[in-house]
């Protein structure tokens, strides 16, 4: 019995080991299932308009007068430093143009956002994927459906850091910041993936263990 306990768990550990090392970053050519993760950075080529424009989740709309800016970016540079406490907080909007490569067709397609502060809702070519609240968590969006490998897609994305009673802080000796204040990536999995829907974070733990005799144990969350 303790044999077999053991031959068992020494499958675990491998199978977790291995989609553990196939989550890992590869080129953003990364080909068909079965190539591990790919990431692309989408940090530069961004239009950014401060205040509530509902029609740029429209792939038509005209952004051309929009400022071009890259993320990490907030929109509270200026008027957040002088001190007042009078700075913006409201709403802003963000859109960026982007090809996936043709080698992503086939793929799970996740857009992945490290911070955006504090409550932010996301379009891909007009399909709304999700809204996130919270201005100091990572967050993803499948957009496996919204998004056409091998063509143009637009993503669109309101960030607002107007005082919400439901979202945390409501308050501090600091400025809230409103924007897309870290980076933003895309990421192409397999079909069977670590869990990338797991509240932000990594899909796998380990557990216990102290020093080189302790044991530890590994637990994964894998979807397919």
């Amino acid at each position: 019995m303790a044999n077999r306990q053991l031959r068992r768990a020494r499958a675990a550990l491998a199978a977790i080991t291995a989609l553990v090392f196939g989550c890992l970053a590869a080129p953003a050519e990364a080909g068909p299932a079965g190539q591990g993760r790919a990431s692309i950075d989408l940090d530069a080529g961004w239009r950014f308009q401060r205040g509530d424009v509902p029609d740029a989740v429209k792939p038509g709309f005209d952004d051309s007068a929009w400022s071009r800016v890259s993320v990490p970016h907030t929109w509270n540079a200026e008027d957040g430093q002088d001190g007042g406490g009078d700075y913006y907080r409201g709403t802003g909007w963000y859109r960026k143009h982007l090809v996936v490569p043709p080698s992503m067709a086939g793929r799970k397609l996740w857009l992945q956002f490290d911070g955006a502060n504090s409550t932010a809702t996301v379009w891909v070519n007009g399909t709304r994927l999700g809204e996130h609240k919270g201005g100091y968590s990572g967050f993803r969006f499948d957009a496996t459906d919204a998004l056409r490998p091998g063509r143009d897609n637009l993503i669109s994305v309101s960030v607002s850091n107007a005082p919400d009673p439901a979202v945390a802080p409501l308050s501090g000796d600091f400025t809230m910041g409103g924007g897309i204040y870290r980076e933003v990536s895309l990421v192409a999995t397999d079909r069977l993936h670590v869990d990338m829907l797991d509240f932000g974070g990594p899909g796998v733990y380990s557990r216990g263990g102290q020093g080189f005799a302790g044991a530890v144990r590994w637990a994964g969350r894998v979807v397919s």
